[in-house]
């Protein structure tokens, strides 16, 4: 015969157990949506202008263009998802030639810069426990001493929102 303890100690295990099976939360997954990690408020805010509405690029892309006169110079912001070994094998795969990659500190689990030699366009690569993205701030309007400060601050609401 158990005693109370004992049986007190099996219904703790059964419920541990019942609880640690099943579906992961939500949360726990990695975001599908890349425009869904970003509001228009958030967007005007990093490059100090005016965004407009988002437009899907792909299946895990997002585009915010700047709201300018046709002709004017506009800023881009486009977020993209990515596989875990994407972001791990960019690094090495697209360094060298014309791109250097620069790590940074205080973005995610891991981060880095993808930048090109010809037009220093640049990209944040960033690593969030099961998620990757990347963000690009570019485009005739972007100030290029502004861009890497802006990438970084876009990242981190993404982040803020994983």
């Amino acid at each position: 015969m158990f005693s109370k303890f004992a049986r007190a100690m099996v219904a703790g295990a059964v419920v541990a157990a019942a609880l640690s099976v099943g579906p992961a939360p939500a949360w726990a997954s990695p975001p599908s949506d890349a425009c869904s990690l970003l509001t228009q408020s958030q967007l005007s805010s990093a490059p100090g202008v005016s965004m407009g509405a988002s437009r899907t690029l792909f299946p895990k892309g997002c585009r915010w263009d700047q709201q300018v006169r046709l002709g004017d110079p506009a800023v881009i912001v486009i977020v993209s998802l990515m596989s875990m070994d994407l972001f791990t094998n960019s690094r090495a795969l697209l360094t060298g030639n014309r791109i250097t990659a620069t790590t940074v500190s205080g973005i995610g689990d891991d981060a880095y810069y993808l930048t090109g030699s010809a037009g220093g366009l640049t990209t944040l690569m960033v690593k969030k426990g099961d998620a990757a993205f990347s963000v690009r701030v570019w485009g005739a309007g972007a100030i290029p001493g502004q861009i890497k400060p802006q990438e970084k601050a876009l990242a981190q609401m993404v982040i803020a929102r994983l």
